[in-house]
C-alpha cells in the first residue's frame, strides 16, 4: 500500500476512474510504449482526452483461452469458406483522432482494406469486425467508453461477450452484435459481416468450459457458417 501511495504521490496526475487507471501523455508516448512492448496489460489510449487508460485484465486462464476460440472460428471459417480474409489479436486499432484499442480479435473482409495490410502503414486500416472478450465484467461507464472509442475508429461491427454470472471456470454470459449506424450503435439479432451467426451461437461457444470441447464448437460453428460466407464475398 506504501508502494502505491508514493506512485501516486510522484504523479498527481494519475487518477482511477470507474475501476480504470487514467495518466495523461501524448499518443507518441502512448505509441512508444506499445511498439516496445512495454504497455501494461489492459491498455488503451483514449484519443479525444489524450490519455492512457488501463482497464482491470480478466483472469487469462479462463479469458485468453475464449478469445483463442474466437480467433479460431474467424480462422477456420476464412479456410473452410476460402474467402481472402485476414484474422488477427491484439494488434492495435488505431483512429485519426489517436485512439488505441487492442480487440481480442478482428477480422478483415474488405480487398481494399487487405491491400493495405500489405504493407506496414501507421494507421492500420480498421478492421471490419472487432471482437472483445471480458470475463471480468466492467463497471457500465468503461463499457460505454468501450463502445464510444469503436464508434470513433469508425469500426464497422462488433461483438461483444461479457460474464453476467455463473463462475470464471463456468461462466454464464451474454454476447451482443453491433452494427454501426448514423445514430451510433445498435445491436441486431445476425451479423452482417458473417451471415448466419447470431448472439447465442457466441454464447454457446463461450459459456463451453471444456477447453477441447471449446475448439470443437468453434470447428462446427465455422463449418456452418461457410457456405454463406462463401456467398456473401464470394466473386
Amino acid at each position: 500500500m506504501a508502494a502505491a501511495t508514493a506512485i501516486f504521490n510522484q504523479h498527481s496526475d494519475l487518477r482511477v476512474e470507474h475501476g480504470a487507471l487514467i495518466f495523461p501523455m501524448p499518443v507518441e508516448c502512448y505509441d512508444r510504449l506499445m511498439d516496445s512492448e512495454s504497455l501494461p496489460r489492459g491498455s488503451s489510449y483514449n484519443g479525444p482526452r489524450r490519455t492512457l487508460e488501463v482497464d482491470a485484465v480478466p483472469n487469462g486462464r479462463y479469458h485468453d483461452p475464449r478469445a483463442f476460440a474466437v480467433a479460431e472460428l474467424l480462422t477456420e471459417l476464412r479456410r473452410t469458406s476460402r474467402v481472402p480474409a485476414h484474422v488477427g489479436a491484439t494488434a492495435p486499432v488505431e483512429g485519426s483522432e489517436d485512439d488505441r484499442r487492442h480487440p481480442n480479435a478482428q477480422l478483415f473482409v474488405s480487398p481494399a482494406k487487405l491491400k493495405a495490410l500489405e504493407t506496414a502503414v501507421r494507421p492500420a486500416p480498421v478492421p471490419d469486425v472487432v471482437v472483445e472478450i471480458d470475463t471480468t465484467p466492467l463497471s457500465r461507464e468503461r463499457f460505454e467508453a468501450r463502445l464510444a472509442a469503436y464508434r470513433r475508429l469508425g469500426v464497422p461491427e462488433l461483438w461483444v461477450w461479457s460474464r453476467t454470472g455463473g463462475s470464471e471456470a463456468r461462466p454464464q454470459g451474454a454476447a451482443t452484435i453491433f452494427v454501426a449506424g448514423p445514430d451510433g450503435w445498435r445491436g441486431t439479432e445476425e451479423s452482417a459481416a458473417a451471415p448466419g451467426l447470431r448472439p447465442g451461437d457466441l454464447e454457446a461457444l463461450l459459456q463451453e468450459p471444456n477447453d477441447i470441447a471449446r475448439t470443437r464448437r468453434a470447428e462446427e460453428l465455422a463449418a456452418r457458417l461457410a457456405p454463406a460466407f462463401a456467398l456473401r464475398y464470394g466473386p
